[in-house]
């Protein structure tokens, strides 16, 4: 499966599986420390949207370590999104703690994107459209792309 990170304002990416297979800071590629210095958002396309409508989509699908997760919050993210269902895996041990990770420093999760492998080496601007509800932890969004150009 090839993964790819997507970085906003600017967007670059390259491939994800630095942060989805790597254990630690040193492995990390210094153009990943780069990219992430200068933006606010990290959006890592896996390929798992592609499952949607399958029962496959709900497990198995791929996820940043928590040393991956803690890695990214020295960084000034507003958030992190995914094209997978979860952060977290659903045969966690501990409940959502990648979400615990992230939330923890104020770093919002964008989950379930789809169609955004079209975005892969182009600029663009990332709006999250949330519905607005009352003591929620979450919302369905609207997450729109337009292209700079």
């Amino acid at each position: 499966m090839k993964c790819h990170a997507l970085f906003g304002n600017p967007w670059q990416w390259f491939s994800a599986r630095d942060f989805l297979e790597q254990k630690t800071q040193e492995n990390r590629p210094p153009e990943s420390q780069q990219a992430l210095q200068v933006v606010q958002f990290l959006i890592l396309y896996t390929g798992w949207e592609h499952f949607w409508g399958q029962q496959e989509y709900f497990q198995g699908f791929p996820v940043l370590s928590p040393a991956a997760a803690r890695w990214l919050t020295q960084f000034n993210l507003k958030a992190v999104g995914v094209d997978a269902i979860s952060v977290d895996p659903v045969e966690a041990a501990s409940p959502l703690p990648i979400h615990k990770i992230f939330l923890g420093q104020e770093i919002l999760l964008i989950e379930n994107l789809c169609n955004i492998q079209p975005l892969i080496g182009r600029n663009f601007t990332l709006c999250c459209l949330p519905l607005k509800t009352r003591r929620a932890d979450g919302a369905p969004a609207r997450a729109v792309a337009i292209e700079r150009v």
